[in-house]
Order: structure tokens, then C-alpha cells, then sequence
């Protein structure tokens, strides 16, 4: 061993072997020489006292040493802080940094050794590890306590985030003062002072010491750091370090010849690598390590080559949280080893310790999380590789240590069922928002009763609180202007009749007392405008006129509601930046929908909506109002943005002033799907991106500022797509997470000016280790030509055909991975709205139901909303039409394809998708082998006469959406005439109806009377209510039980796999009013159910969203003035139209042209221009000066040029003269004159790979909550999804 020192310990019984014999170099360190003249060559010292000896005072330093020691190791300090004294700390500190300095960075070990990963300042776990090894002996006679006759080595990463940092570090040192030889101890990237500073380690010092002392023990703790080894070689043969290899490491030498001390590691190449490095599966060779922003990621074949240079067996490290507490890369060449369990609390991780036998096998002792579940989980690792334990045994409960023999790791089963439990219970956390000043982190999650309260987290540390204690779910909350105190919402079983509260969160304030704002029976109460800044929020109360909301100005210091606005004409108002009214929209007779400013006559203070105190703005036609609405304020309140459709069908992104709407400039104009979300900075208000959201979001830049945030979070996850949660107010915190089918979604923290992101917990940490199903986009023409996006998801274990097997129309179809090499059960899933639109990214449903074998199917049908008004207006009056006709193009696509079995085919949905069910089954009733109708209407007359009364304000727009309205004869037979109702008779599959007995949208008679339909008729039908719940299913239990009930219906209709379900198995609330399908027999499980956890959507809403959310959300947005450029736009939508409708036609010859030439037209269309065609990906951000090439033509050629920019070949505009281009990467950008009228247009720099609007469901994650405007605070603003700017109750943009 390389470390030097008089050892008053002896090797371990089993180790026999001399000092000289144990010692050993790595096979490229050079010519046998001594310890001691390496250590004289590497660190320059040779003794303690300069004599290669301890010196004079070691003895007296010993006992001091192991009296702390003794007290240290005590398990009563496995909670609570040890009172150490400041000068004793700096005596410690001192000698340990003696120590290292005698050592160089790459030090020695024999087995056996017990190898420890990351502890993080969790003292217990260190402590749980020697006590483990309580009983092991050492030589006869011995009188040391076991754990100290063991060798370790120490991966590094001793400190930040845990609470007891100084203990860990402490122990650390002094037991290698006291025996160096048998303490390995290695540097972590943690043990860097710029690292340290940030992640709690000072903090914890200021908290236990007076501020001179803490700053003192700070530099002097990394000080010693700064010797620390870097690297240790395990007898000859595994070489251990905290991150990872190195392009610069060729040989030991290589890490010996490093220099100490190390102040910054970065100054280093290899260094930094040993201490940064991550592994990265299907790399080959090294790239950037995008995901930290230093160092590198390595791939297995530049492991191999390192392997098989130094002579090793293995490579151990640290670094990465592991579920399991470890995992392999490379074939079990390299291991990753955490240590610290319950890391994140949230993912209950395990914690694992490596052994190495003499004989080198290694196994693994596991630290089960102390608040955690035991017994056997499974788990996917950092490296995505699945992972499961072999059969151990639990040491004492209060340790709860696993052992692991060997290194045999059972592989999970690709096709695992996954439990409905780990989907559809409720999340950990929810609706996560920061607080105004990005401090604090909120979130919605369920206490020790599952009762879904708000909680906060310290975004700097791991302290967690809760903060409100309600004995009903809150659905809801966000910030305010003052601080600690919130808003948060509630309703009664689902009955939307919202009601808000007040509570300070402060800790010393009432843990249970809170401020009712309103909480009447039957009103409806909503946040109106809430900046965040002021004292005061505005809140809507329909409590004189149910249709109508009255808006009252609530103080947040003193409580007192005063009403502004009365209100009996406007179900919307707008607020500007300062929550001032300033606008007030109104459905005509005509259709058109009016906005009428404030009177300059009208007192702001108290303003009511009669006509003489405000003034008509601008009418917007019927045509227009799918993508038209404002979305905010300039910061001088002058001018307002808008979202402008009037002579587009993507719309564009324009400002006016308020004053005059037709001296408006256009900002941007959407290319291919409607402009998504709008991102603005929430204190300057100026634009900073826009999306568009086709199959997957785009995020354009339109300002440099945030050019370098928004590369560096791409790249953090390349296959993700970017979603920005919220933002502080200063814009230097933001919290972010990523769109992937495949994966849960991860929440990072971003700290701007560290340019660094922290991943601070995944959703669904229960879900690592099952393979999850893809979801792919893709674009299919109906009958009458309109061009169709959908979705497909297959089980992920369905094998695919590979292009070369497939026609060559479906050759795109196959490179996607869209065609099995069988057809496959499917079920059609139909989305609610209808004025809504299915998106791309992780969904439960879709989890669940690829699980059990079944192809998900997911149609944007016409009515639906994000791809152009054209779409969405096409579906006007097409219930049960149309709209249906598309939903059965899909399944002949789907069958034409080889995607489906046409006689296994089910249509299931929520709300209109429930209505689109029961069409299936009556209007079709042989196209389907069964249907499940949640909360769906069956009678489009009756559910227009129940319609809630805060939906009057757009009941106009709801009957012209409907087709017709029930006031007149002819308008009632044009109703029922696409009623199911009406048609029960027909009914021939197998039919599952659930709903909530509370639903304002559907009301409960809309399922008994279609119900007592089929009985009349002998018609057998399942039927299940919930009595507590509403449009949709909010508690955990009553949605495992849905999942439950349908999972069994369609395990007995299409023969899928079926996770046993019985009746009351979750404690739900379900009634089963009637069981028409009961089963003959009783299956046994296909897997076992143990936990609880996400939650379903709530269902989307049957009409458009603008009647959930009556009051416009207040979201002043600011945007700053920006220099136009011109752009041919329009032209270019249309001929991307054109080229998608050509594209469609070739993928569906069953309603277009002959295979042949489809082949002869495929090759004419440029690959990237096939709608089913992955599109290019980009590494970076490419940036342009679109100014400095337009000037060139302009000087060059005279006259005036346009540019445009963006990817790939757009030669195809047609009425241009392209004079010149310049490319950077895959972005080019062309001068061109305009020989039409041209579109003014923003500056914009499109972001690449795959980006990013934020869509998620009711404020959270996966959809749990409504009230979408009741969390966060960051300007961004969706512009589309359920119908507008109106928001949505089921879905809604962050």
C-alpha cells in the first residue's frame, strides 16, 4: 500500500500476507520502487514530522483521536448533531490534511475492502455500514470493535444536501489519521469549494458555528480536500474514483504524475475527468457531458480499451444516484455505487456498499431507506439498464441491511406487467411550482391520512413541510405578493362549485387555521388576477347571477373582499399587469364574439357591465375564434398581445395598442401547428420564445438572452422535449422538465447563473426498471382528404417489421417503428373537448393499457384544437357525423397497415370521447368489439338543457360547436338524430359505463337513462357509479378501481393481459349498479399489487374549455418591441399543406392513388418534407444574422430583400427569387424577393432536437388537478388546447 505511517492496527485474520506482498503498482506505473520514494517523487514529504515517522506528540494525538472516535460512532448521533468544539475541529482538519499530503493521487488497497459510494452528509448510513461489520474479528486478542478490522475505500462525495455533512466528514477524517492504511479516502467533485459553497455544506458550518468560525472550518476543511487522493487501485486489479475514465488516461502513471494540491480540479483534464466523468449507454467513444456542463460522457468501447491498457477487471465509481443503490455498465465492468439511501425522499432510493473478497468476488451489502418499503423492487439505473436483487437476507430491523451474494443481477422482463398501482395512485408530487422569489419549492402531494394537501421544499436543501392540513383533497394553490401566504382551492366531491382559501404558510403561523375567501354552497368561485406583487388578489364570484361572475378585490393583509365589477353580461374579463380591468368579452347574436374596452367615463372602482361604461375594441369572427385571443400586456399596459387569426389558419403572434387593434404589427407567424406557448419575462415582459406543437413541441428563440439557457437545458435531455415549469421573478431559478413517452417526467432545478441544472425528483420513481411504451406521431387523410395527425403506442415487447418487409408506401411508416410483425389488439382512445387535442409525452393510460398488450390509438380528429382553425371548425356540427367518420379512418388505417386486428379492435374515452363510444357501438355497432363510455352524454338534447350555468356566457358557441340548438323543432330532431340514446337498440358488442354522481358537465341521467335504454331492450351492459365523484376520478382509490373494472371488461372482450381486480379491493366508493359482462370464472393475477401512486386525468371537459374558467387568467404578459423582418409565410403554409395532403395520400392509398405512383411521387418529395419521417435533429443552437445577409443583398442587388430561416430546403416557395444563402449547421438562411404581398415576421432561431411547450393536466403532473391557473407564476402563455385562451378544467398549459 502506497500510504505510509506506523499502523497501530493489523491487517484482518484472513489477510495474512506481508506489508510488501499486499502492496502492488498498476501494470504501466514503472519499475518496481518503494512506497515511501514514490511518495517522496508525487507529494514532495516524506513523514508527519519531516522523518517519515509520527513525531513526538503522536501518542497524546492518538488518545485525543480515539476518544472521538468512540463518542463519534455512537448510533445516539445517528440524528442528532455531535457537539463537537471548534479548536478540536481544526486540530482534526489539520492532521488529516497531514495525511494527505504524505499520499499521492492515486493510492493503494488490498482486498478484501469495503468499497462506499456517495453518503452526502447521511450520517446513519455511515453508521449503519461499520455496524454491519460489528461482529468481524480481527487477529486473536484483538480488542478493536469489528468494523475497524475492515479495509475501505471511500468513492468520494462525503458532504452537501445531508444534515449531518460534519459528522461524516469528520469520522472520515479522524479514522485515517488513526489508521491510513485501512481508510481509503477519495475525492468526490463535492469535495470542491465552488461545489460545497452552494449545496449546504457552509450552510450547515453557519448553522453550528458563529460565522467567523464557520468561514474558518470552511477553508480549512477545503483546504484539505484540495490533497485528497483521486484514484486507488484495488490490488492490481479494480481501479476506484469518484466519476469516471478519461480520454487523457493511458496509464497509472498517468493519475500518480497529477500534482497536488488541487484547488480546481478543472484546471486539470484528467483530473476533472476522474472526478466528473459519467458512462453513457450506446456511446461510442467520448463526447461533452452536456448533462453537468463539464467533463465527458464515455462509451463501453472506450471502456474496453482502458480496461484492457491498464490491465483491470473492473472500474468502481460514485457519482450517480442508483435506485437499487448500484449498477452495472459494460457487461459488469464498471459499477456504479451509491450510498446514501432515501436520497431523494420522494424515490425512496436504496443505499449499497461494494464488497471485494480476497479472492475478488464482490458483492453488495443494500441500506434499505429507513421510512422506505423492504422486500424485492425492481428498478432501472442511470445507465437504463433494469436491474433486480437475487435472494439475501434482512440483518437487525433498526439497520435493515440486505447482503447480496455475488454479482448475479436477474434481468426485469421487457414485458412486465406494470401494477396498476404504480400508475394510477395518487403522485408523491404534484403541481409543482417555485415561489415568486425561487426559494421555495411547492408542490400537492398526500400526508399520512392520503389527504392531498400542499407542501413546501427548501430548493437549496431537502426540507420539506406541510403547509396546509385539510381533511379534503385541496385541488389546487398558488402564490401571492405577500409572503407566505397562498391561495388554494377546493370543491365538493367533484360538483366544480370552486372554493379558495387563504393561509399563511409561515412557520410560526396556526398550523390548521385559514382564511375562507368563499366557500358558499353553489357559487363558484375563481382567481380572476393574482400579479404575484401586489397586496391584493381579484376574485370572481357568481354569486348574484350564476351565469355571470361578479369581481371582488380581496386584501391579503387585512381580508376584506370588495366588490369592483357587477356583472351580468361578460363571462370573461381581461386584467392588465397592474390588475386593472381593462377588457370584457361577450358572444353576439351573430356568432362574432365582441371585446369591449373600459370607458374612459366608467370608475374603474366601481364598474358595472352596463353598456354606456364600455366601448367595443374589435369583433372577432365565428371563423377566427379558434386561434384568436389576447394573451397579455406591454409593461407600460399601453399595448396587448394577441394571438391573431383573421387571415390565417395557424394564426399569428401580433401587439397593438389598446386603443387601436388595426395599427397591430405582426411578431410571428406560425408555420406548421398553432403557436403553442409564449414565453415572456415576468418582470421585463419581454418575448423570449415561442412554440408550436405538431407531433412534438418546437421552441423557437426570439431573444439572445436566453439563447445559452435554453441550448444548455435542450441538451441536458437531447431525446426529451423541454417543458419550463415557472420561473422566479428575478429569472435566475427556473424549474423544467422534459416531454417523453418513455420516461416519467424529470424535474430539474435551473440556476441561471451557475448555468447548472439539479435534478430534484422524477414523477414516477416506482415506474424505473418497466420498459414504457412508445408514442408515435403521425399524419393519415380521412375520407375527404383532410389530413389527420394521430398517435400510435404499441406494447413495448411487440416485435416490429423492419422496412425492407414492408411496401414501399409503408417504408416511413416502418423506419418509425409503427408496424408489428402481427396485427394487434387495439384500443381506439378517444380524447374529451371535443375542443382539446391528444399530445405527445408520458401518459398512464397509455402505460396501463401497452402493458397489457393492447395498441393505443389516439386521433386528432376535426373539432379538435392546436392544428389550425380550419380543423377545429370542420368539426362544427359533426358530432356523430364526421368527427365519428374520422375516428373509423384511423381503425381502416390501422387495419390497412397491419397495425390492428379488425375484429380486436375496442373505442374507448372520456366525456365527448365517452359520447364518441357510445356512437361506435350504436351508429356502427360491427366496427367494434366492445366500448367503454366514462362520464360520456348519450343525449345531445338533454345535455343542453343541463347545461351548468356559468356555461350560458358561451352557449352560443356551444350550440354552433353541437350543430344545432334545442330551441326549435327542427334543431331538436337534427339532435337526436346523433343522440345514442335514441339508437340504444342497436347496441350488439359489449358496453362499460362509468360515472360520477356529482358531474355538472354530464349529468348522472345522461348514463341511467341510456342504461335503462339497453335493460328495456335485454341488452346487457356494465354499469359502475361513483357517488363521491364528478366529471372524471379524482381519488386514488375510485380510479384503481375504474382501471380495475375496465381492465377486467377488456381482458374479457379482446383477451389482453389482467392484473385480478375485485369488487371493494381498494376501498373505492363504486357502485355496480349493474354487471351485464360478469365472468364465469376467476382468473388467477398475472402480477401481484403492493403500492399506490399516480393518479389518472381527470376527463376532459365535454365543451369548450372557455365555459370552465369564466374569468380570462389575469397573466399580464409584457412583450418588448422587436425589429420586424419580412417572410413569405403564408405562402409557405399553404405549400406545406399541400405537400402533407400529397405525403398522406401516398401513406393511405385506400382513399388515394395506386401504389405505383405513389413510389414515383415519394421520390420527388424531399425526405424531411414526409410528414411520417423523423425530422433532422440539430446539436445545437444555430444562430443567424438575418440582418446581415439581407443587407448584402440589398447592397449587392438593390431593391428589397426578405429572409427566411429555419431547416431545411424551402426552395420550394414559389413566388420568390432566391438571390443568396448562408447555412450554419443544419439552419440556412435565404435572401429572396418578394413577388407577392409579404407577412411581416419576428426574428426567430429554432432550438433543436424536439421542443417544448409545457402541456400537463390540471397543474400537475399527469392531470390531477383543475383550476389551472391556481399554481405558478411564470409568463407562459398556451394559446391553444381546449379551445382557446380560456384555459381548460382537465388539461391546460403550464
Amino acid at each position: 500500500m502506497m500510504s505510509s505511517g506506523a499502523d497501530d492496527s493489523d491487517p484482518p485474520e484472513n489477510d495474512r500476507t506481508g506489508p510488501e506482498e499486499r502492496t502492488g503498482t498498476g501494470p504501466d506505473v514503472g519499475p518496481k520502487e518503494s512506497r515511501k520514494e514514490r511518495r517522496k517523487k508525487s507529494s514532495g514529504t516524506e513523514g508527519k514530522d519531516g522523518s517519515g515517522r509520527r513525531g513526538s506528540g503522536w501518542r497524546e494525538k492518538k488518545k485525543f483521536l480515539y476518544k472521538y472516535i468512540k463518542k463519534q460512532t455512537d448510533f445516539k448521533y445517528r440524528d442528532t448533531y455531535f457537539p463537537y468544539k471548534f479548536n478540536d475541529l481544526r486540530r482534526i482538519i489539520g492532521l488529516a490534511k497531514q495525511t494527505f499530503q504524505e499520499e499521492p493521487s492515486l493510492v493503494e488497497c488490498s482486498p478484501p475492502a469495503v468499497v462506499i459510494g456517495d453518503l452526502h452528509g447521511q450520517y446513519y448510513d455511515l453508521l449503519r455500514v461499520f455496524n454491519f461489520f460489528r461482529e468481524a474479528k480481527g487477529k486473536k486478542g484483538d480488542m478493536k470493535p469489528g468494523w475497524l478490522t475492515q479495509r475501505y475505500v471511500f468513492l468520494g462525495d462525503y458532504i452537501d444536501r445531508g444534515k449531518q455533512s460534519i459528522e461524516v466528514i469528520t469520522v472520515c477524517f479522524t479514522l485515517k489519521i488513526v489508521f491510513p492504511n485501512h481508510f481509503m479516502l477519495l475525492r468526490g467533485n463535492h469535495e470542491t469549494k465552488a461545489i460545497n459553497r452552494q449545496y449546504g455544506f457552509l450552510q450547515e458550518l453557519e448553522e453550528r458555528f458563529s460565522k467567523e468560525q464557520a468561514e474558518k472550518l470552511f477553508a480549512e476543511f477545503n483546504e484539505a480536500f484540495t490533497y485528497m487522493p483521486l484514484a486507488c487501485i484495488l490490488g492490481n486489479s479494480i481501479l476506484c474514483m469518484h466519476g469516471g475514465i478519461s480520454p487523457k488516461l493511458t496509464s497509472l502513471q498517468d493519475i500518480l504524475d497529477i500534482p497536488k494540491p488541487i484547488v480546481d480540479p478543472n484546471t486539470n483534464e484528467l483530473a476533472g475527468d476522474l472526478l466528473w466523468s459519467d458512462p453513457m449507454i450506446g456511446l461510442k467513444g467520448y463526447k461533452p457531458n452536456s448533462v453537468r456542463g463539464v467533463s465527458v460522457h464515455f462509451g463501453e468501447d472506450v471502456l474496453e480499451e482502458v480496461l484492457e491498457k491498464l490491465d483491470l477487471r473492473m472500474i468502481v465509481r460514485g457519482h450517480q444516484m442508483m435506485m437499487n443503490g448500484f449498477n452495472f455498465f459494460h457487461s459488469q465492468k464498471l459499477v456504479t455505487v451509491f450510498t446514501a439511501a432515501s436520497y431523494y425522499p420522494e424515490k425512496a432510493n436504496r443505499g449499497a456498499v461494494l464488497y471485494v473478497s480476497a479472492d475478488f468476488r464482490v458483492g453488495f451489502k443494500i441500506l434499505v431507506p429507513q421510512k422506505g418499503e423492504g422486500g424485492k423492487k425492481v428498478f432501472r439505473g442511470d445507465h437504463e439498464m433494469s436491474n433486480d436483487y437475487d435472494d439475501g437476507h434482512v440483518r437487525k430491523a433498526d439497520e435493515e441491511l440486505k447482503w447480496l451474494r455475488g454479482c448475479l443481477l436477474l434481468a426485469v422482463s421487457a414485458a412486465a406487467l406494470i401494477p396498476r398501482e404504480k400508475l394510477f395512485s395518487d403522485p408523491k408530487l404534484a403541481a409543482t411550482s417555485l415561489s415568486p422569489d425561487g426559494k421555495i419549492l411547492g408542490y400537492i402531494a398526500p400526508d399520512g391520512n392520503k389527504i392531498k394537501n400542499v407542501f413546501t421544499r427548501c430548493i437549496s436543501c431537502r426540507h420539506t413541510r406541510q403547509v396546509t392540513f385539510e381533511k379534503r383533497d385541496v385541488l389546487s394553490y398558488e402564490w401571492t405578493g405577500v409572503e407566505d401566504i397562498i391561495l388554494f382551492a377546493q370543491d365538493n366531491n367533484g360538483d366544480e362549485n370552486t372554493m379558495i382559501f387563504k393561509k399563511n404558510i409561515s412557520e410560526n403561523a396556526p398550523t390548521h387555521e385559514r382564511t375562507i375567501i368563499s366557500n358558499t354552497p353553489g357559487i363558484r368561485a375563481t382567481v380572476v388576477a393574482n400579479n404575484k406583487k401586489k397586496r391584493y388578489v381579484l376574485i370572481g364570484l357568481n354569486d348574484m347571477t350564476p351565469a355571470y361572475h361578479n369581481v371582488y378585490k380581496f386584501d391579503l393583509y387585512t381580508n376584506e373582499l370588495s366588490l369592483i365589477l357587477t356583472n351580468k353580461r361578460f363571462p370573461v374579463v381581461i386584467t392588465d399587469n397592474d390588475m386593472r380591468i381593462r377588457m370584457a368579452i361577450e358572444e353576439q347574436e351573430d356568432g362574432t364574439t365582441a371585446y369591449f374596452r373600459v370607458s374612459s367615463k366608467a370608475n374603474p372602482k366601481e364598474l358595472t357591465s352596463d353598456k354606456d361604461q364600455w366601448v367595443e375594441y374589435i369583433r372577432v369572427q365565428p371563423d377566427d375564434k379558434p386561434i384568436t385571443a389576447p394573451i397579455g400586456f406591454d409593461k407600460t399596459n399601453e399595448k396587448i398581445y394577441w394571438i391573431w387569426g383573421d387571415g390565417s389558419d395557424l394564426g399569428n403572434l401580433i401587439v397593438a395598442p389598446t386603443n387601436n387593434i388595426s395599427d397591430r404589427e405582426v411578431l410571428y407567424t406560425a408555420t406548421r401547428a398553432q403557436i403553442g406557448q409564449v414565453l415572456f419575462h415576468p418582470e421585463d415582459k419581454t418575448l423570449l420564445a415561442v412554440s408550436e406543437f405538431y407531433h412534438k413541441p418546437e421552441l423557437f428563440v426570439a431573444n439572445d438572452t436566453v439563447m445559452e439557457d435554453l441550448q444548455y437545458l435542450v441538451n441536458l435531455r437531447p431525446s426529451g422535449s423541454l417543458q419550463i415549469l415557472t420561473v422566479s421573478k428575478d429569472m435566475q431559478t427556473w424549474l423544467v422538465t422534459y416531454l417523453s413517452a418513455e420516461n416519467p417526467f424529470e424535474v430539474f432545478v435551473y440556476r441561471r447563473w451557475l448555468k447548472s441544472a439539479e435534478l430534484l425528483f422524477n414523477t414516477h420513481p416506482e415506474l424505473e426498471g418497466y420498459e414504457l411504451n412508445r408514442q408515435i406521431g403521425f399524419d393519415f387523410a380521412a375520407r375527404d382528404d383532410l389530413v389527420i395527425q394521430a398517435y400510435l403506442s404499441l406494447p413495448p415487447d411487440a416485435p416490429l417489421k423492419r422496412a425492407a418487409e414492408v411496401p414501399v408506401a409503408d417504408k416511413g411508416y416502418a423506419e418509425l417503428g409503427m408496424i408489428p410483425a402481427k396485427p394487434q389488439k387495439m384500443v381506439l382512445l378517444v380524447h374529451g373537448g371535443p375542443k382539446s387535442r391528444d399530445t405527445y409525452g408520458f401518459s398512464p393510460m397509455n402505460a396501463w393499457l401497452t402493458s397489457r398488450g393492447y395498441a393505443v390509438m389516439q386521433v386528432n380528429f376535426r373539432g379538435s384544437v392546436g392544428f389550425g382553425k380550419r380543423l377545429t371548425n370542420a368539426g362544427n356540427g359533426e358530432w356523430g357525423r364526421k368527427m365519428h367518420y374520422d375516428l373509423l379512418d384511423a381503425v381502416e388505417f390501422a387495419v390497412a397497415k397491419g397495425i390492428a386486428n379488425r375484429s380486436q379492435v375496442a373505442i374507448m374515452g372520456g366525456s365527448y370521447g365517452g359520447y364518441a363510444t357510445l356512437v361506435g357501438l350504436t351508429f356502427t355497432p360491427d366496427t367494434f368489439a366492445c366500448g367503454v363510455d366514462i362520464v360520456g352524454p348519450s343525449n345531445l338534447v338533454s345535455l343542453l338543457e343541463a347545461v351548468p350555468p356559468y356555461w350560458l356566457g358561451f352557449y352560443n358557441d356551444l350550440t354552433k360547436m353541437l350543430g344545432s340548438d334545442i330551441d326549435t323543432q327542427e334543431g331538436r330532431q337534427s339532435l337526436i338524430a346523433r343522440s345514442p340514446l335514441f339508437f340504444a337498440d342497436r347496441v350488439k358488442k359489449p358496453l362499460m359505463i362509468l360515472h360520477g354522481a356529482n358531474d355538472p358537465r354530464v349529468k348522472q341521467h345522461e348514463s341511467e337513462q341510456f342504461v335503462a335504454a339497453l335493460k328495456k331492450h335485454s341488452i346487457p351492459v356494465s354499469y359502475v357509479l361513483y357517488p363521491d365523484e364528478g366529471h372524471g376520478f379524482r381519488r386514488a382509490p375510485n380510479r384503481l378501481a375504474q382501471c380495475g373494472f375496465v381492465e377486467r371488461f377488456l381482458h374479457h372482450c379482446l383477451g389482453g393481459d389482467y392484473q385480478i381486480f375485485t369488487n371493494g379491493q381498494y376501498n373505492e366508493s363504486a357502485i355496480l349498479k349493474s354487471d351485464g359482462f360478469a365472468p364465469k370464472t376467476t382468473l388467477a393475477p398475472t402480477t401481484t399489487t403492493t403500492t399506490q401512486l399516480p393518479r389518472a386525468a381527470v376527463m376532459p371537459t365535454l365543451v369548450p374549455s372557455h365555459v370552465n374558467n369564466f374569468y380570462y387568467p389575469q397573466q399580464p404578459q409584457l412583450v418588448q418591441q422587436f425589429r420586424p423582418t419580412v417572410q413569405q409565410v403564408q405562402q409557405a403554409q399553404q405549400q406545406q399543406f399541400q405537400f402533407n395532403r400529397m405525403n398522406t395520400q401516398q401513406a393511405y392509398p385506400a382513399y388515394a392513388q395506386p401504389r405505383q405512383v405513389v413510389m414515383q411521387q415519394m421520390q420527388s418529395v424531399p425526405q424531411h418534407q414526409q410528414p411520417y419521417f423523423r425530422p433532422p435533429k440539430a446539436d445545437k443552437v444555430t444562430s443567424i444574422s438575418k440582418r446581415q445577409i439581407q443587407t448584402a443583398a440589398e447592397n449587392q442587388m438593390g431593391g428589397r430583400y426578405n429572409v427566411i430561416c429555419a431547416r431545411g430546403d424551402f426552395s420550394y416557395i414559389t413566388n420568390t427569387e432566391i438571390f443568396c444563402q448562408q447555412t450554419v449547421g443544419d439552419v440556412t438562411c435565404y435572401a429572396f424577393k418578394q413577388l407577392s404581398e409579404p407577412t411581416p415576421h419576428v426574428d426567430v432561431v429554432h432550438v433543436a432536437p424536439h421542443h417544448t411547450t409545457v402541456t400537463h393536466m390540471g397543474g400537475g403532473y399527469g392531470g390531477y388537478y383543475p383550476a389551472p391557473h391556481m399554481h405558478g407564476h411564470v409568463d407562459v402563455y398556451p394559446t391553444h388546447h381546449h379551445g382557446g385562451y380560456y384555459g381548460g378544467h382537465g388539461h391546460h398549459h403550464c
